[in-house]
């Protein structure tokens, strides 16, 4: 085998047992935001799920649980049901020399999502039963999703 072989079957192997760790649903715990000070906020969606499964497909959802509970009649209404829920589904990869996870949008709410990517800084807690997702720019953190093993 060559050396070249050699690392893809390391780097396979490894990408196994970090999926293993993502595979499965999480429950959201929360959502904060970073300003450029680094500043925190917590977004106000209190609700939603990520999965990923072994064959290499995810899907993720947030809401509000604020949000009306009548079906909405207005324009006004449907745009505030709109705006307090958000779902995409597609494949996702895995770098972990890098750290991150790699979403590939396939649908989704927002029509401008399908055919984007979204990268994902991932850690998972000791235990294995909390997983962070970090949005960064740059080399700053702007977001963090907080999600637990369900």
């Amino acid at each position: 085998m060559t050396a070249q072989a050699r690392r893809a079957a390391d780097v396979a192997r490894a990408n196994g047992e970090v999926r293993k760790r993502f595979v499965g649903n999480w429950k959201f715990v929360s959502y904060q935001a970073f300003n450029e000070s680094g500043e925190a906020r917590t977004l106000d969606y209190d609700g939603g799920r990520i999965m990923y499964d072994e064959r290499g497909y995810m899907a993720a959802q947030l809401m509000r649980s604020s949000r009306a509970k009548s079906a909405p009649a207005t324009d006004e209404e449907r745009a505030a049901a709109y705006r307090g829920y958000t779902a995409y589904y597609g494949t996702y990869e895995i770098d972990e020399a890098k750290g991150i996870v790699t979403h590939h949008v396939e649908g989704a709410l927002y029509p401008q999502r399908p055919g984007t990517t979204l990268v994902r800084h991932y850690a998972f807690s000791e235990d294995g039963k909390r997983l962070t997702l970090s949005i960064k720019s740059g080399d700053q953190i702007t977001g963090t999703l907080t999600w637990e093993r369900l």
